[in-house]
């Protein structure tokens, strides 16, 4: 049997409907309710819908299984609440308490946010289309009223492929992470409709750092040596530290060598200093001072 209701409780509806008052209109928000039968083009489409009603409810929704069809096809989808299921620690424990495994360290009890809600929304694949054919809207624990509180939850922390790359793109230029976060919302348009917080902004410049790792030092020295066959009068080196990590980067190419032999002084604007995420000089005039009396 299908079950489509409104909140168990009224209490939270009401709080959550004051809540998101300021943000969401009434007859807008109509829109995101979910019903049997409602299509979709896509199951990424069906589960953006579901998740945008989550926010308005107040409560985090994953996608738990989905079915195949004897073609190999995925023929239906269930997305539930994320409180959906037994956690298996606490299976694990109950088992141990049965068998009487008193002799093992006790793990430290850290809390679960599994409660065996049934909150859920299937989609089949009928006629070409993705249909909603089972809505479940009953919960059996309390919804998050507060649209900060809720915007913290694991589905509402979400990035479209497009806004990482944006992230990527601008941090590249060296542009902080506080002003892209800030661009972000500005172009949403709403400030309080970002799904993810400025923590989420750094996490993705942090893991495009470490995935750069190397990268671009490999890619200087490819360059070099491609300068250097081009230019006969091309010199790089490089100063490696204690660890194996580089340190230092010295080049100059055959215009500056022959400069300095005719003026014997050098001249560096370094407009990068303090901007760039080493926040390092590029260039040190001692250092190519000293470098140049040596070749």
């Amino acid at each position: 049997m299908v079950i489509i209701s409104d909140v168990d409780e009224g209490e939270n509806e009401n709080n959550s409907s004051q809540e998101f008052e300021d943000e969401t209109d009434p007859h807008e928000a109509l829109e995101f309710l979910p019903f049997v039968g409602k299509v979709f083009s896509t199951p990424d489409d069906a589960f953006d819908f579901y998740n945008d009603y989550a926010l308005l409810k107040g409560f985090s929704i994953r996608r738990r299984s989905h079915y195949k069809s004897k073609a190999g096809d995925v023929s239906s989808i269930l997305f539930t609440c994320s409180n959906d299921g037994i956690c298996k620690r606490e299976k694990e424990a109950s088992k141990a308490r049965l068998e009487g495994a008193h002799e093992r360290t006790p793990e430290k009890d850290r809390p679960s946010t599994r409660t065996g809600c049934k909150a859920r929304l299937r989609i089949k694949f009928e006629d070409d289309i993705w249909k909603v054919s089972i809505f479940y809207d009953v919960h059996n624990h309390p919804l998050v009223t507060s649209p900060s509180k809720v915007r913290s939850l694991r589905s509402q922390r979400s990035m479209s492929p497009e806004v990482i790359q944006t992230i990527k793109s601008m941090s590249a230029q060296n542009i902080e992470r506080a002003k892209i976060h800030e661009y972000l919302k500005v172009r949403k348009g709403v400030k309080k409709s970002l799904k993810f917080k400025r923590k989420d902004v750094s996490n993705v410049i942090a893991s495009e750092n470490r995935r750069m790792v190397g990268i671009d030092v490999e890619s200087s020295l490819v360059y070099f040596q491609k300068k250097k066959e081009e230019d006969a009068e091309f010199f790089y080196d490089v100063e490696i530290d204690e660890s194996g990590r580089l340190k230092n980067i010295f080049w100059v190419d055959g215009r500056a060598r022959r400069a300095f032999q005719e003026f014997g002084d050098v001249v560096t604007f370094d407009t990068t200093y303090q901007t760039n995420k080493y926040a390092l000089c590029n260039f040190m005039l001692f250092a190519i001072l000293c470098n140049l009396e040596m070749l």
